[in-house]
């Protein structure tokens, strides 16, 4: 329980990033399965997951966006979702070869590109963050270690999905190609089924 307080506490600013709902099968008067969205109060706690009351037949927990605080805060969880299941999530391409495959047997995974656009001044921001170089400056050395006025470009928090170049549009934007992620994982805890979707957009 102590370590559930900890992850708890990691996840006071999850949800200004991600989105976390949970669902619960469970077995009406009628012995129908019906899906009902689980409501908790306040921030959302990985408590919850863990109290499963007679009439829950299954879990399913619907993530958008994964941070860097999902990740450890469901791995780490007595859900143990691998590593390897967020590492796939969240990379360009899938290929059968990868060895994280072989640690994510109760998963599967779909990506596809989907198009959207970027002013060609918003790219270039990208561009030069991706490079290592985030200043508005033409030079290799950071103007910071020269002492030279400039301004710095840094991502504010979010979820930053992979993009490429396709071309640029009659009104000078950058028409992109970024990756859209649906990842599914599946386990049994305490005899219940739990399934954890997750979906990475921008």
């Amino acid at each position: 329980m102590q370590r559930d307080i900890d992850l708890l506490a990691e996840l006071e600013n999850l949800t200004a990033q991600s989105s976390i709902v949970i669902y619960d099968c469970i077995e009406d008067s009628d012995g129908d399965l019906i899906w009902q969205e689980l409501k908790p109060s306040g921030l959302f706690s990985l408590v919850q997951i863990h109290i499963f009351p007679d009439e829950v037949k299954a879990r399913l927990c619907v993530v958008e966006g994964v941070t860097e605080k999902v990740r450890n805060a469901f791995s780490n969880s007595v859900l143990s979702i691998p590593t390897g299941f967020f590492e796939l999530h969240t990379a360009g391409s899938l290929r059968q070869t990868d060895p994280r495959f072989i640690s994510v047997t109760s998963g599967f995974f779909a990506k596809w590109p989907r198009s959207v656009t970027q002013t060609a001044e918003q790219w270039e921001i990208e561009r030069k963050i991706s490079n290592g170089k985030p200043w508005n400056i033409d030079m290799d050395r950071d103007p910071h270690s020269v002492r030279l006025d400039h301004q710095r470009y840094v991502h504010p928090p979010g979820i930053y999905r992979p993009s490429w170049p396709i071309g640029t549009n009659l009104t000078g934007n950058m028409s992109l190609a970024a990756m859209e992620s649906v990842s599914f994982h599946w386990g049994d805890y305490k005899g219940k089924d739990i399934g954890t979707p997750t979906r990475m957009r921008c």
